[in-house]
This record gives structure tokens, sequence and C-alpha cells, in this order.
């Protein structure tokens, strides 16, 4: 099933805020999913390996819902 890109979306606002704020923050999302398809990075942005360390990933069970 192809999803609209909220996961995507999320991943880019907490790689700007860990950016711009220079502090951990929590990435929050079902694990199958990352493991289906990593987040799309952000769009002509190189990422910086030190931003990306500050980004906490915390895994959800996964539950039946919708996309």
């Amino acid at each position: 099933m192809n999803c609209s890109g909220k996961t995507s979306l999320l991943f880019h606002y907490a790689y700007n805020y860990a950016a711009a704020h220079e502090e951990a923050v929590y990435f929050v999302a079902q694990r199958h999913k990352l493991q289906n398809q990593l987040p799309l990075p952000p769009l002509n942005m190189t990422q910086d390996a030190e931003v990306l360390k500050r980004i906490k990933m915390k895994y959800l069970r996964p539950f039946s819902a919708p996309c």
C-alpha cells in the first residue's frame, strides 16, 4: 500500500528542528514502516551527520490503522 509520505514529512521536520536548535529530537514511528521504506531525504539539502545523530528513533508497536 502506498502511503502519503507523512513519515518523510515528520522526519524532515525532526531534521530541521535538530539543525536549528542543536538539541536532541525524538522521532516516533512504527518500526515495520521504516524497515520497508526509509523516509525520503530532504530535497536539495545535504544531510549533516551531526544533525542526524541528534535524531533519536523511538518505535511504536504495530497496530491496525490506515496509512
